[in-house]
């Protein structure tokens, strides 16, 4: 690319040389003629610098999204590698993939809902798991909001609440938001549950929020957690 711009420089100065060589009846039209090449140059070298932005075909990323609810195993799975994959193309299929799934966990999943029916559980799962391999962190308020909504079936495979692993996945990046749960949110089930996440990042950020939350909650199950996932973290230091 440099040897290119190096070569256009030299072509103007060639043309400019040119110019003042040339009688005064041909000076515009070669001063146009410089300008021309001068304008081409320039286009070529910002096509060629301006990364290329792939199109997402909204349809198929509906289908894709559609198929992480199949009860078909196989089809889940290529759908959410598929569904990474575009979103691995560019920034703007990031956002788009990002944003359409998660205004269909909004659509899907109600408020305080404990138990999923067993397609929009397999459409949670497969959301939560993309989201922890795009590092979403656009998605960790959501994650929380729904962080314990599950099939019911605990420890079981995957049969899980899908959003902690998520989560836990996430690392450092989720412990702010983790934190901030922790002492203001108003829901104990979801405190339980995000209490459980930082024991499971282990972190110093972790334990430093865990060790505050102490200090001031008052509900007895959340304390528990809070104990069961400072002794995880000081386990996992041994």
């Amino acid at each position: 690319m440099l040897g290119f711009q190096v070569i256009s420089n030299i072509l103007n100065l060639l043309l400019a040389s040119t110019v003042v060589l040339t009688p005064l009846c041909c000076t515009t039209q070669r001063a146009g003629t410089g300008r021309q090449a001068q304008s081409a140059s320039l286009r070529a070298s910002q096509e060629s610098l301006t990364p290329q932005r792939s199109e997402l075909d909204e349809d198929r990323l509906q289908r894709l999204i559609t198929s992480l609810s199949s009860d078909n195993e196989d089809e889940r799975s290529g759908a959410q590698a598929e569904i990474v994959s575009l979103a691995e193309e560019s920034s703007e299929n990031r956002r788009a993939v990002i944003n359409k799934l998660l205004l269909t966990a909004e659509e899907y999943i109600e408020e305080d809902q404990l138990v999923l029916d067993p397609d929009v559980f397999r459409f949670w799962w497969g959301a939560s798991q993309i989201f922890y391999r795009l590092q979403a962190t656009e998605a960790i308020d959501v994650l929380i909001r729904y962080i314990y909504c599950g099939s019911g079936l605990y420890g079981i495979n995957y049969y899980e609440p899908p959003a902690p692993g998520a989560l836990v996945r996430m690392g450092l990046s989720a412990v702010p938001k983790l934190s901030e749960a922790l002492l203001h949110n108003d829901n104990s089930r979801i405190r339980r549950s995000v209490a459980l996440c930082l024991g499971g990042i282990g972190v110093a950020e972790a334990k430093q929020a865990l060790e505050e939350a102490l200090q001031s909650e008052t509900d007895r199950d959340v304390i528990h957690h809070i104990e069961l996932a400072l002794g995880t973290i000081v386990r996992g230091s041994r």
